[in-house]
């Protein structure tokens, strides 16, 4: 008699073992899933916000109207709405798009202290008047900036006046120009 191993198959140790090790570098992956996950989010959240004051100063300009783009920092929204009358409040008769929501786990504001270029840090994260930006009907606006701030990424959306669009920052430990 000679001792023939089975090589047909698997035992159930060898198994157990495959199984281990899988488990160990899942856990040991998580982490950076979260990470890109949280980066993920905030790009698409970026992109989001962006669109939405290009789409109010593209309709001010195409309809004649003053557009605004109304923040709501306690509420984690925002909204856009046709100013006809010029008053800077939304009235029932004018045109709304929106609200938008921010997404889980953003929020308004900063972890960092100062805004790009040292400026101050408005409380509720929008250093706009008003909490709004406002498209005249030649497209220009207001400038101020919109802080979005993510579990370990804060973002700077600083709204150009004369081209209404924003030049994007991002803070890891330092302010960058994010492209």
């Amino acid at each position: 008699m000679y001792n023939k191993m089975n090589e047909n198959g698997i035992t159930l140790m060898e198994l157990i073992v495959v199984m281990l090790v899988v488990a160990v570098l899942a856990v040991l992956a998580l982490p950076a899933l979260g990470i890109y996950s949280s980066r993920h989010t905030m790009q698409y959240q970026t992109d989001e916000l962006s669109g939405v004051l290009a789409m109010a100063r593209l309709k001010a300009i195409d309809q004649g109207f003053t557009w605004r783009v109304l923040f709501y920092p306690d509420q984690r929204s925002y909204l856009m709405f046709c100013d006809r009358d010029n008053d800077n409040a939304k009235d029932p008769d004018e045109e709304q798009i929106g609200p938008y929501c921010l997404f889980k786990d953003i929020e308004f504001g900063s972890s960092a202290l100062t805004g790009p270029n040292k400026t101050s840090m408005p409380s509720d994260g929008v250093s706009l008047v008003g909490n709004n930006v406002s498209f005249s009907a030649m497209g220009s606006c207001n400038a101020g900036t919109i802080y979005l701030k993510s579990i370990d990424t804060s973002v700077a959306l600083r709204i150009l006046p004369s081209s209404g669009s924003p030049q994007l920052w991002i803070y890891k430990n330092q302010w960058r120009e994010w492209k």
